[in-house]
């Protein structure tokens, strides 16, 4: 991976602040940080792994998704049962 700004291979990962970041973080991206001294690039960038293989090792993450999308089904459903 290279910086995006100055081209430079040294990279670190960095961490993730704010909601934005943390959701491209579910979706397989990674926060990094250039190394270099005149850069001080940070952004995202995605990395290699699948979605299947962060939710096989990721129990937390599997049992928090599966409380917000029975959240998002349970609300839907409300929303349509009110709107008859």
């Amino acid at each position: 991976m290279f910086c995006l700004r100055c081209g430079s291979n040294r990279l670190r990962r960095s961490r993730t602040r704010g909601l934005k970041e943390k959701t491209l973080k579910l979706l397989g991206y990674r926060a990094f940080r250039c190394r270099e001294e005149n850069c001080d690039w940070r952004g995202m960038l995605k990395i290699r792994d699948t979605w299947e293989n962060r939710l096989s090792f990721n129990p937390k993450l599997r049992v928090t998704l599966s409380i917000i999308l029975w959240l998002l089904f349970f609300i839907l459903s409300l929303v349509s049962y009110y709107l008859k």
